[in-house]
């Protein structure tokens, strides 16, 4: 039986919930068309003013879209899978927007399980206490997460925003005593998800976000369970030469996560 190659990408779009009263921009549908994306999930998209926009230029692009719940102030999953892909009814999923679950959108096609998702943080804080109270509720949710996909037959795709802390393969201590990456970071992560058999993808170049000239984040994962392969796995931050590029909420501030699987 030959194998069927895929491209797939995922892209956190900086909407936050809406709270700045941002629009999505027109950079977003531009450069993902640069990419040739079979699959594609957002996170953290959010029905601005201007999202049915985003939808119906991707269903004129021959794609099928679908969307997590809308609650005012929440983050929403968007995936758009290329209509030739498809061969049978979608079936959805998604979890309810409550502060311990993350976001998470589940599409059923095929033998397929297509999975966008997003650990949720808590706000900012300068407390120690409460600073590792948010990481534990990280890791939680991803005990949550992996408990719902480790449920599911066929071949199984997560894509998303793990939100796991600072990482760097060039990290020294991986247990992280001490600070709050003690409770849940990327190799917690790593481990959670490969005791339920699947495989985590993080390429060994670039970042997926940093918040100043010190925190370079390795945040953005690819998970499989079943694919036969995974290829020409990166960090994409070539849309920040995009002539309308803006460095403000609203514009991704993270990079597009891209890669070949084959089936």
């Amino acid at each position: 039986m030959n194998k069927k190659s895929i491209n797939i990408g995922c892209w956190n779009i900086n909407q936050r919930a809406g709270s700045q009263n941002t629009n999505i921009p027109a950079l977003v549908f531009e450069e993902l068309m640069k990419r040739n994306l079979d699959i594609i999930v957002l996170t953290e998209f959010y029905e601005s003013d201007n999202y049915q926009d985003l939808i119906l230029s991707l269903i004129n692009e021959h794609y099928s879209v679908r969307t997590s719940k809308y609650d005012i102030n929440s983050n929403q999953i968007l995936i758009a899978v290329k209509n030739e892909l498809i061969s049978s009814e979608i079936h959805i999923n998604y979890f309810d927007n409550v502060n311990t679950l993350p976001n998470l959108l589940h599409l059923k096609i095929n033998d397929m399980n297509i999975i966008g998702t997003r650990i949720k943080i808590g706000g900012y804080s300068k407390n120690q206490n409460k600073i590792n109270k948010d990481f534990i509720d990280r890791r939680n949710q991803l005990k949550k997460l992996i408990d719902f996909t480790s449920k599911l037959e066929g071949y199984t795709l997560i894509l998303g925003d793990f939100n796991n802390g600072k990482h760097s393969e060039y990290d020294i201590d991986k247990t992280y005593k001490g600070v709050a990456r003690e409770y849940y970071n990327y190799y917690l992560m790593k481990k959670d998800f490969e005791s339920k058999n699947f495989i985590v993808h993080t390429p060994n170049e670039s970042y997926s976000w940093k918040g100043n000239s010190n925190t370079y984040c390795k945040l953005d994962h690819i998970i499989t369970n079943a694919v036969s392969e995974v290829s020409d796995l990166k960090y994409d931050w070539g849309f920040i030469n995009n002539s309308d590029y803006k460095e403000q909420v609203g514009y991704p501030d993270h990079a597009i996560l891209s890669a070949s699987i084959s089936i």
